[in-house]
């Protein structure tokens, strides 16, 4: 997505994006993207809105959209990690969660993942919960080992790597 910012939506599409951005973000927080005239990419996750990427994409590019609530999964995938990344979430980044890492112990690549739940997993590190919060890049690491699924992943990590020597 580029620069247009949610005042330079079309009118014919205003329904939708407050719809999106409401049942998203919550009335507070649309009005308060609607203040700031946020850019469009920014208002919401696109694989989350009801038109999807494809779209919204479409109206930024001055083009007629037409609807598809359907993505591919890879699709969906690509649009978490882009949007992951505009929210500052890379390789070395650390998370309550963790560190981001890109390859496990064993010099396996973590996959982008987006589980069955809606929850989000940028390389090994939960991002973006089932409720469709996302955590906070740039933050020290829980000391405790909580047992989401971070944790898990951790965990697993250790014992594979412990059982392999």
């Amino acid at each position: 997505m580029g620069n247009l910012r949610l005042a330079q939506v079309p009118k014919e599409y205003h329904t939708a994006l407050f719809t999106n951005l409401v049942e998203k973000r919550g009335v507070e927080g649309a009005r308060q993207l609607i203040q700031e005239n946020a850019l469009l990419a920014a208002a919401f996750p696109w694989c989350f809105s009801n038109e999807g990427h494809n779209f919204w994409q479409a109206i930024e590019n001055g083009e007629n959209p037409t609807a598809n609530p359907k993505q591919g999964i890879s699709d969906q995938v690509q649009s978490l990690a882009a949007e992951a990344e505009a929210r500052g979430f890379a390789v070395g980044v650390s998370t309550k969660f963790g560190v981001i890492r890109e390859r496990n112990r064993d010099g396996e690549i973590y996959e982008h993942e987006l589980c069955d739940d809606g929850s989000f997993f940028y390389r090994n590190i939960r991002v973006l919960s089932a409720k469709g919060k996302w955590c906070k890049p740039n933050k020290k690491p829980k000391k405790s080992k909580a047992t989401d699924a971070s944790a898990i992943h951790a965990l697993l990590d250790e014992i594979f790597s412990i059982r392999k020597n």
